[in-house]
């Protein structure tokens, strides 16, 4: 069985390429992955088909995702093939909940006071 799992940040957008020979579409990235004695893994990964479309959509530097796959090269060389890529973190953008809003509304309505 070959199921390689894994969780990190993105090192840089996907970019999405067209194989020559098959005209098949995919998308390529990079994972870093931290490891628990303060070292990190930087892996290849590679999406097909509507994977590789949602990755050039959404896969973006620095945010963290889970990739499920298999293994593929030897090596070196070795690449995640993927078969699914989740987010596990939000948008910067998005508003913050729990404490963290709590703790600037109240900032927010103290400026407001002054």
């Amino acid at each position: 069985m070959n199921v390689a799992v894994v969780t990190g940040n993105a090192t840089n957008n996907a970019k999405a390429k067209k194989a020559k020979e098959s005209d098949t579409q995919y998308a390529e990235f990079g994972l870093a992955v931290n490891h628990h004695r303060r070292e990190t893994s930087f892996i290849n990964i590679v999406a097909f088909g509507k994977q590789a479309e949602w990755a050039e959509k959404y896969v973006t530097k620095g945010r963290y995702y889970s990739v499920v796959g298999r293994l593929e090269g030897k090596g070196g060389r070795a690449k995640i093939i993927a078969d699914s890529i989740d987010f596990q973190d939000f948008p910067r953008d998005e508003k913050p909940t729990g404490k963290k809003a709590a703790r600037e509304k109240a900032e927010e309505l103290r400026a407001k006071k002054k």
